[in-house]
């Protein structure tokens, strides 16, 4: 610029420099958000693509529908008494295979727990799924030596226990084994046999350890100060899902070692099957199934479920 450049002509040369940068800057802004969008959109995830391989599509996930029948009286009530361990004419399989491939009542602690927690981590299905598609294992239909003894220590001092087997929902997704029956039509028997404390001799003993993982525990002083079930054990939803699928009222809960027979009464919970039932249910369709049938095929899943009217015996 000249020397005899005039004040204006300065500050027309300053704004004209001034817009070119902003120019300038404005571009450059735009480029950066151009690009940044771009590679947002890049690694968006749809429902065809795979959440580890961002931008790489997969297969869906294949829909599996389940569509059963609701099973009779009549079905369940034969069902029970065939996969009796004590049945004769049952096949040593057969109390396995009616369990192949449903959600059982072991297991209605660790499902209503991932529920509560709204999570099902992949240890959860690799328990569920290890219990079934069994046909194959070598295990005896006969009650183990101990349980045995424990029965029969029980029926010396409260009477006859008449054997029982696996107890389907109406639904055929659920199921409860039940070790036996009481003869008045209202009770059913579970059995606990002890290991680790086969040595202690009595049950208050166990109990002031207040062993977390213990079934049992002192009560407070609503529930009579006296020994009760531990309703946080696993055996609490065990045993009151054999009840609802039983139709029995209460369950003796033997506790048994070589030193003790102890015998406390639960009674059922009406409200326990009202709310958690279709809880369990709802999860077997929504969760367990489509994974059964993604490991051992649809068809195989279904005719396992629907196999319930062919002969246990000949299984």
């Amino acid at each position: 610029m000249g020397e005899g450049s005039s004040p204006q002509d300065l500050l027309q040369t300053y704004r004209e420099t001034v817009a070119k940068i902003d120019h300038v800057i404005t571009n450059s802004k735009t480029m950066r958000e151009e690009r940044k969008e771009k590679l947002q959109n890049q690694r968006k995830v749809t429902p065809e693509e795979s959440p580890s391989e961002i931008g790489e599509p997969v297969q869906p996930q294949p829909v599996f529908n389940l569509e059963l029948p609701e099973l009779r009286d009549s079905d369940i009530v034969n069902i029970a008494m065939v996969t009796s361990r004590d049945y004769s004419g049952a096949s040593p399989s057969c109390w396995l295979r009616i369990r192949e491939n449903r959600l059982t009542s072991s297991n209605f602690h660790a499902v209503l727990s991932a529920l509560s927690r709204g999570t099902f981590p992949p240890s959860l299905f690799k328990t569920l799924m290890s219990e079934y598609y069994m046909r194959n294992t070598d295990v005896s239909k006969g009650l183990s030596g101990k349980k045995r003894k424990a029965v029969t220590a029980y029926e010396s001092e409260y009477g006859e226990v008449i054997p029982s087997g696996v107890w389907l929902d109406r639904s055929g997704v659920l199921g409860a084994s039940v070790t036996g029956l009481l003869p008045d039509g209202k009770g059913i028997l579970d059995v606990r046999c002890l290991y680790k404390y086969q040595d202690v001799d009595d049950i208050t003993t166990i109990l002031e350890l207040n062993d977390k993982n213990f079934h049992l525990r002192f009560g407070g002083v609503e529930e009579g100060e006296g020994v009760t079930l531990n309703r946080d054990h696993r055996l609490f939803h065990q045993v009151q899902g054999a009840l609802a699928l039983s139709g029995r009222s209460y369950c003796h809960v033997v506790t048994y070692t070589h030193r003790i027979l102890h015998v406390y009464r639960l009674e059922r919970e009406d409200t326990w099957a009202e709310y958690n039932l279709p809880l369990l249910r709802d999860f077997y369709r929504t969760h367990l199934f489509p994974k059964l049938c993604g490991k051992w095929g649809l068809d195989n899943v279904v005719k396992d479920l629907k196999q319930i009217n062919e002969p246990l015996s000949e299984v």
